[in-house]
């Protein structure tokens, strides 16, 4: 059955780990969309150095020659903090109620889940899938291990219902982040090892992250 998934961040910038971790979770999946889904104010992170136009221009160019991956920017047209709850409520209005819907995160989001905004409804909204490495460690918190050991199933499984499962998937590692591309980008550094040649040059063009913050 085909199945949507967002991807959601702030994407500052995207980068090479963001793009293959969609792309291999994509090949999971037969005839599905990816849409990653750019945050304009994350409630429980740091704001993001680069403006929301610009984040949005970078993904669009990071995504523009790959297949099944996709853009949308709902939440940059939203005021107020940008909630995962509602951005599922969206799109489970838009897909129906019996087309499976699915919401990427990490394994550092996951674990702190319980902080989120309506957590607990989540799942009746869509399915979790989160993302780890291997040799990845990470306590849980005693409530969020009591809320998912009912819930915890494979995407196989998965796949015969609308919503309401948690699926963790490990990927291979990618050793770059959105941190590490700043960083070299406020001393100069090349960074066509961390993020796609167009973006590349917009971030030069624009001169973004000429500053670390």
């Amino acid at each position: 059955m085909k199945c949507t998934l967002l991807f959601g961040g702030t994407f500052d910038p995207i980068h090479y780990g963001h793009i293959c971790s969609a792309k291999a979770l994509l090949e999971k999946f037969d005839e599905s969309s990816l849409v990653m889904v750019p945050c304009r104010i994350p409630p429980h992170r740091p704001q993001p150095m680069a403006s929301a136009g610009d984040r949005l221009q970078m993904l669009k160019l990071a995504v523009a020659e790959e297949s099944g991956l996709e853009v949308d920017d709902c939440e940059l047209k939203r005021q107020g903090p940008s909630y995962t709850f509602d951005t599922l409520s969206a799109y489970r209005k838009k897909t129906g109620c019996e087309s499976p819907l699915y919401f990427v995160l990490g394994h550092d989001a996951w674990v702190t889940l319980p902080t989120w905004y309506r957590w607990v409804e989540l799942v009746d909204l869509a399915h979790l899938i989160v993302l780890g490495r291997p040799g990845q460690f990470a306590d849980e918190p005693e409530e969020l291990k009591n809320w998912v050991q009912d819930r915890r199933v494979t995407l196989e499984d998965s796949q015969s219902e609308p919503c309401g499962k948690v699926v963790g998937i490990n990927l291979a590692p990618i050793h770059i982040s959105a941190t590490a591309a700043r960083r070299a980008l406020a001393c100069g550094r090349p960074v066509d090892d961390m993020v796609p040649k167009p973006v590349e040059r917009y971030i030069v063009e624009r001169q973004l992250y000429v500053t670390e913050h």
